[in-house]
Formats: structure tokens, C-alpha cells, sequence
């Protein structure tokens, strides 16, 4: 599949699955090392509200 190929629509889904995938690997992936702010707590409320932006 190409680019030309997609509709309107799809391009947004591809970019919000990219982001979710992202959000997912940097809150819930404990085995990835590459994230400068590793071992640092995230406040509850804004962790709710990256769980929340997923649905």
C-alpha cells in the first residue's frame, strides 16, 4: 500500500495508532531503557490522563 493509496481518514488512524503504541511502550514498558526520565514517577493525574487520551 502507498500513500496515494489511502483515504482521508486512514492517514489519522495510522498516526493514532503510532502515538498509542508510543504512549503505551513509554508507561508500561519497564525493560526499555531509552527513556531519559527512566526510574522517575509520573503524577497520578497525569497518568490518568494519558490512559484516558487512549480511549
Amino acid at each position: 500500500m502507498q500513500v496515494k493509496d489511502l483515504t482521508v481518514h486512514e492517514p489519522k488512524l495510522l498516526i493514532q495508532e503510532t502515538v498509542d503504541k508510543t504512549i503505551q511502550s513509554l508507561l508500561f514498558d519497564q525493560n526499555e531503557s531509552r527513556d531519559p526520565d527512566e526510574g522517575k514517577q509520573i503524577k497520578p493525574e497525569v497518568q490518568e490522563q494519558l490512559l484516558k487520551s487512549l480511549k
